[in-house]
């Protein structure tokens, strides 16, 4: 996803598939109903992506059919971790970022209340810094 970063962006943050969902998944291939699933999470997992940088969050949802998502830092109006029990013990989960216009992306990811915080951390940064850029620009008129 570094290819696509835009001019003055840095990749803060992004999405690891965690070790014990492969664990878990392998598991699942043991019984013959269980095969299919594994494969659709597996291939599911492999190919959605999530990114933060210092002024966005982007990324892919989907297999056959995917959804792009590109989200300014100040339109995130929220970003919530959802741990089953089994997720809860292995540390691993969903992380969903809502917008403005009240659409969501959710994706599997290790940690995800370690991810949800680092969400915030960077969106209190970039406002910060908004906050000095208009200080500056009201200065200098």
């Amino acid at each position: 996803m570094s290819n696509d970063l835009r001019k003055g962006e840095q990749e803060l943050a992004h999405k690891v598939i965690p070790m014990t969902f492969w664990i878990g998944e392998a598991l699942r291939c043991f019984t013959l109903i269980g095969i299919p699933f594994a494969a659709l999470r597996v291939v599911s997992a492999l190919t959605n992506s999530f990114v933060v940088t210092n002024k966005r969050v982007f990324g892919k949802v989907g297999l056959f059919g995917t959804s792009e998502y590109d989200i300014g830092l100040d339109r995130v109006t929220s970003v919530k971790s959802i741990q089953g029990i089994l997720g809860k013990m292995l540390n691993y989960g969903y992380i969903e970022v809502t917008d403005q216009s009240g659409d969501f992306y959710r994706v599997l990811c290790s940690a995800p209340t370690q991810l949800k915080k680092q969400v915030f951390e960077i969106q209190d940064k970039y406002k910060e810094e908004q906050v000095v850029n208009m200080a500056k620009a009201m200065k200098a008129s």
